[in-house]
């Protein structure tokens, strides 16, 4: 039930917004405003027990659709979008919480190819080597060293991507290859066996793992917000 989501409305900030359900017990809302402290709001349970966030997404816009003026449907539409962005960066930086963070780019001997991929066409070159069965089977072999038994898929998925690509060669993709801006995309749903290296190293992680959520994961996080998540981790180490 932790991992699920829910659709809440928060009464002092007049939001309708999508969390994890953990985040809110008897009405009371515990927002993650950082790491030391919790900011507590009241709430109102609209929709609970969500599998995927994309779909608490979806109820979250029903229900400003059906509740609000066209002007409040499109400030809570970008909000929700806005947190949305958030909760994937926040995502993103498990595998750092992992300690993977800060790794030198990696070889795999066994294959000769330099991890995390940072070119196009280093991408195109594992996609058509993958159609070698004994070069495939190193490669999970592999993969399913770095991504251990045990771990939830969530957190598997963003660590297998840190390994796999640097997060500026994900923003050359989207799921489909349209974009909402002017800049040139390349479809990533092309890339059939690399999708398919990537869903046996996460399920092998995690068995409750499928191509339903593999599927939604790249589009909805990894590749729509792909300038977020990339601007995010260069502000941390600016900080830094």
């Amino acid at each position: 039930m932790s991992d699920f989501f829910k659709v809440v409305y928060i009464k002092e900030l007049k939001e309708v917004e999508p969390m994890p359900c953990r985040w809110e017990d008897k009405k009371i809302l515990h927002w993650p405003a950082s790491k030391k402290a919790w900011i507590k709001y009241t709430c109102e349970v609209k929709q609970s027990n969500i599998m995927l966030f994309n779909h608490a997404l979806s109820a979250a816009d029903g229900i400003c659709e059906n509740s609000f003026t066209e002007e409040e449907r499109d400030e809570l539409k970008q909000l929700i979008d806005l947190k949305f962005s958030v909760i994937a960066i926040k995502l993103d930086h498990i595998d750092e919480r992992l300690g993977v963070c800060g790794l030198p780019p990696e070889k795999d001997h066994d294959t000769n190819i330099l991890f995390p991929l940072n070119d196009i066409h280093k991408v195109q070159e594992l996609e058509q080597k993958l159609n070698i069965a004994e070069f495939k089977a190193k490669i999970f072999g592999h993969f399913r060293r770095v991504n251990e038994t045990g771990l939830f898929w969530k957190s598997a998925c963003y660590k297998l991507c840190g390994f796999l690509f640097t997060k500026s060669l994900l923003t050359n993709y989207s799921w489909t290859g349209l974009s909402r801006t002017s800049a040139v995309k390349g479809p990533f749903n092309k890339y059939g066996n690399i999708l398919d290296l990537f869903y046996k190293v996460v399920h092998y992680s995690d068995n409750s793992f499928n191509y339903s959520q593999r599927d939604l994961l790249f589009r909805d996080g990894v590749l729509k917000h792909g300038i977020t998540r990339l601007n995010g981790s260069n502000k941390k180490k600016t900080l830094l």
